[in-house]
């Protein structure tokens, strides 16, 4: 059984994300790999959307320290995973869910 907690944090970035068409083969919807979340500085963008506080160097651009970095790094990778439950269960809710091994039918568990 295959477990994950979306939280708040998942759905902010995922409402900012910067859909597009991508023209391959058939084509198809697809998130910018370069720009996932507005432009090019993907760390600050996220953790702008999440309000987190930055540090800025002499001459005002901000920089992320290495721990809001291993934490933002950990949530963007979190975002396939959340992609999916969101569509499969077709909601974009905060919480637990599970799905069965080596499946993407993800389902929200109810207390």
């Amino acid at each position: 059984m295959q477990k994950f907690t979306v939280t708040e944090q998942h759905l902010k970035l995922l409402k900012k994300m910067n859909v597009g068409w991508d023209n391959c083969e058939f084509g198809a919807p697809c998130i910018n790999p370069k720009r996932p979340y507005g432009n090019s500085s993907v760390l600050v963008n996220m953790a702008d959307i999440l309000e987190m506080d930055l540090f800025k160097d002499e001459y005002g651009e901000k920089y992320i320290t290495e721990n809001q970095e291993n934490e933002l790094t950990c949530l963007h990778r979190d975002m396939e995973t959340v992609l999916q439950i969101v569509l499969a269960t077709e909601t974009f809710e905060a919480g637990d869910y599970h799905a069965s091994d080596y499946s993407r039918n993800w389902t929200r568990v109810r207390a």
